[in-house]
C-alpha cells in the first residue's frame, strides 16, 4: 500500500469546511490502496469566533495515532504576537501596530520559519521524513505556507507532491486589487505561488474554472477534485420542523445578494405576518461585516422571524439542513464558478435550496433543470419563491426534491477520494 503524506491546517475537531477534505482523505483513501499520514495542528473543541482560532491549543504535546486505516498527528500551536493582537482588540479593531505584525508574518513565513506560527507542521513532518519513507505528499491550502513546506520537503528528500488548491492564491476570487498595495501585494504572490509549485506532479483543485486558471497561471497539469458531503451524516431520515424553516449555514461575504434577500424578506413578511415561520442564520458571526451587519440588523428588527446561532460541527448543520424546509445560498462571485461546499450537502438534505449569484445568471453547473436549485435573480424572485414553499407548507406538504440516493453517492466525499487516488496511482506507477 502506497503511503501518503498530507500536510493540512484545518482539521476536525475545527468545524471549518476546509477541515472536510483532508478529512476524508484519512477516512476513505485506505479503501483505493493508499494508507495516509495526515499531519496537522491541535484543534480544541468548541471554537466559535475568529478570535478563538488564533488561541494557543490546549494541548501542548505531540499527539500520533495510527489505526488501519491511516495515521493522524497533530502539533501544538503557539499564538504569536499578533494572535494575541487580534484576541485582545478583535479582527476590525484599527491598529497599525498589529496590521504591520500581520503583514510581516504574513510575506515573512514564506522565506523564514521563525516568522511561520505553524512552522511545527513542517518540522514534524521532517522528523517522520528522516525515520521512514513515504511514496507522495499532498499540501492542501489554505493556507498557502504548507505549499512551501511540500516544496522544501520535495528539495531534501526528493518525494513527489501535489499542490492542492481549495481556493485560488494569487487568482484568488476574493482578491481585491483595486489599489496600488494590493496590485503590488498580487504580484508578489504571485511570485511565490510559481516558486513553489514549480517542483510540483500536478495540482487539484474543486472547480472548473481554477483547474483551467491555475494550470495557466502555474504551468502545471489541473486535474478537478470537486469538494463533496459525508454522506453518513444524511442516513438518517429527520422531520422537519413544525414551523416553517428557511436555513442558512456558513459566513456571509459583502455582495449585493444581501439586499436582494432583505428586501424580499420584508417584503414575505409584510404578506405573511403570521409567526409560524423561522429563518436561522447559522455561524455568519465567524466573519464580522456589512453582510453579517445586514442579518443581525434584521434579527434584531425581526426577533420573531430571525435567529442566529453560532457554529456548529458538519453533522449538526447535517441534522439542521433536514430540519429544514428552505435552504439558502449565497454564491459570490459566481462568473468564477464558484460552489460553495455548503451544496453538496444542501442536496443530499433532499430539501430545496432558493440561490442568489452575484452576478445572476441562467447558467446553472450542479445539477441543471432539476427541482434541486431554484436561482432568484431578484427580490421578487425570492419573495416569489418564498412564498411558493410557505403555501405548501401550509398545505401539510413535506418539501423535498427529486434526487435519488445515486446522485448523491456521485458527489459524497469517498467518491471524491477515489477519484483522486485513481490519479495518484497512475502517476505513482
Amino acid at each position: 500500500m502506497k503511503k501518503v503524506l498530507i500536510l493540512a491546517y484545518d482539521f476536525p475537531p475545527n468545524t471549518s469546511v476546509g477541515g472536510q477534505r483532508p478529512y476524508s482523505w484519512l477516512k476513505h483513501f485506505h479503501e483505493f490502496g493508499l494508507y495516509p499520514i495526515v499531519i496537522t495542528r491541535h484543534w480544541d473543541v468548541g471554537l466559535k469566533t475568529p478570535e478563538d482560532m488564533l488561541k494557543s491549543s490546549s494541548c501542548e504535546t505531540i499527539s500520533d495515532t495510527s489505526t488501519e486505516q491511516g495515521r493522524l498527528i497533530q502539533v501544538p500551536y503557539k499564538s504569536t504576537l499578533r494572535d494575541r493582537l487580534v484576541i485582545k482588540q478583535g479582527k476590525n479593531h484599527f491598529s497599525i501596530i498589529r496590521k504591520f505584525i500581520s503583514f510581516t508574518i504574513y510575506l515573512g513565513q514564506y522565506f523564514s520559519l521563525k516568522l511561520d506560527p505553524s512552522a511545527d507542521i513542517y518540522r514534524e513532518a521532517v522528523k517522520l521524513l528522516k525515520k521512514e519513507s513515504v511514496d507522495l505528499i499532498i499540501a492542501t491550502g489554505k493556507p498557502f505556507v504548507l505549499f512551501r513546506y511540500a516544496y522544501l520537503l520535495n528539495k531534501r528528500f526528493n518525494v513527489p507532491w501535489i499542490a492542492d488548491y481549495r481556493d485560488g492564491w494569487a487568482d484568488s476570487y476574493t482578491r481585491n486589487n483595486d489599489s496600488l498595495f494590493y496590485r503590488l501585494l498580487n504580484a508578489v504572490e504571485l511570485f511565490i505561488e510559481k516558486r513553489f509549485t514549480k517542483n510540483i506532479l500536478f495540482l487539484t483543485t474543486v472547480t472548473p474554472f481554477l483547474s483551467v486558471k491555475i494550470a495557466e497561471t502555474i504551468n502545471k497539469k489541473g486535474y478537478l477534485i470537486p469538494n463533496g458531503v459525508d454522506t453518513s451524516l444524511y442516513d438518517c431520515e429527520i422531520k422537519q420542523n413544525s414551523f416553517f424553516t428557511v436555513c442558512y449555514t456558513g459566513i456571509l461575504y459583502n455582495f449585493s445578494y444581501i439586499t436582494i434577500f432583505e428586501k424580499a424578506f420584508k417584503a414575505f413578511i409584510e404578506q405573511y405576518p403570521e409567526k409560524d415561520k423561522q429563518f436561522i442564520f447559522v455561524g455568519i458571526e465567524l466573519q464580522k461585516n456589512q453582510a453579517y451587519d445586514t442579518i443581525y440588523k434584521l434579527s434584531v428588527e425581526y426577533p420573531d422571524y430571525i435567529k442566529i446561532n453560532t457554529r456548529v460541527t458538519a453533522s449538526e448543520s447535517a441534522v439542521l439542513h433536514q430540519q429544514a424546509h428552505v435552504l439558502l445560498n449565497f454564491i459570490p462571485r459566481n462568473q468564477s464558478m464558484v460552489l460553495p461546499v455548503k451544496t453538496f450537502g444542501y442536496a443530499a438534505s433532499k430539501r430545496p435550496t432558493v440561490v442568489v449569484e452575484t452576478t445572476p445568471t441562467d447558467d446553472v453547473y450542479f445539477m441543471p433543470n432539476r427541482d434541486i436549485q431554484y436561482f432568484a435573480h431578484n427580490a421578487d424572485d425570492m419573495l416569489s419563491l418564498f412564498t411558493r414553499f410557505y403555501l405548501e407548507y401550509k398545505k401539510d406538504k413535506e418539501i423535498v426534491t427529486s434526487i435519488t440516493q445515486a446522485e448523491i453517492n456521485s458527489f459524497s466525499r469517498k467518491e471524491r477520494s477515489r477519484q483522486l487516488s485513481e490519479i495518484i496511482k497512475k502517476y505513482l506507477s
